[in-house]
């Protein structure tokens, strides 16, 4: 954290020389993302976005992929202040910059883990709010992404999980079977995996030789 603040400090000193320095301000952006401030690195990277066509395409990719990440970070910050139409907007708009990257061209490997990421976010934030209308909305998002980009299968929420939450006969679950074909869940930890699992030795240490 300390080190993340002093090279703020450097950028900012930086960008009272070039203002306008596309490359000083993702990396402030970087930085205002990092220690928390997400609202302020999105208004930068808003504004670093609308001159993309200017810029390399290595740094549209890295650019587009900390914009997405900054606004899912700033989802987060919502959920904890219990403000679930701003974590909507904020999901949405990560969403957004993504299937933009894809639609440009401007994306990699790593753009479709953030995106099924973004999306396992939102439909884990529908369980918890029992928000049937959002959970459908994220799945169709997803499905219609898939025709995109490569989206990553997700890394926490199961298929069984899901179901359980919604029930098996609600609208969710029947939208997910409809769709199946491409929603990858996570897998289930099975027994076997679980017995592969490294096991962690727990105890108090007595002496040092």
């Amino acid at each position: 954290m300390k080190d993340t603040s002093q090279a703020l400090s450097r950028f900012e000193r930086a960008l009272e020389l070039e203002p306008n320095n596309a490359t000083l301000l993702t990396q402030r952006a970087l930085a205002l993302t990092w220690l928390g401030r997400c609202k302020d690195a999105a208004l930068i990277y808003e504004q670093v976005m609308e001159k993309m066509a200017e810029r390399p395409r290595k740094w549209r990719v890295s650019t587009r992929h900390q914009a997405a990440e900054c606004y899912r970070r700033l989802a987060e910050q919502d959920e904890a202040m219990k403000d679930g139409f701003q974590l909507k907007v904020h999901l949405d708009r990560a969403c957004h910059i993504i299937e933009e990257a894809w639609g440009a061209g401007d994306s990699d490997r790593k753009m479709g883990d953030l995106y099924s990421n973004i999306i396992e976010d939102g439909i884990l934030y529908s369980v918890h709010a029992v928000d049937e209308a959002y959970a459908i909305e994220c799945i169709e998002r997803l499905s219609d992404a898939t025709y995109l980009g490569d989206v990553a299968p997700f890394n926490r929420l199961t298929y069984e999980v899901f179901k359980n939450s919604f029930g098996a006969h609600s609208a969710p679950v029947a939208r997910a079977l409809q769709l199946s074909e491409r929603i990858a869940w996570a897998k289930e930890e099975t027994e076997e995996r679980k017995r592969q699992q490294p096991k962690i030795h727990q105890g108090e240490i007595k002496a040092l030789p």
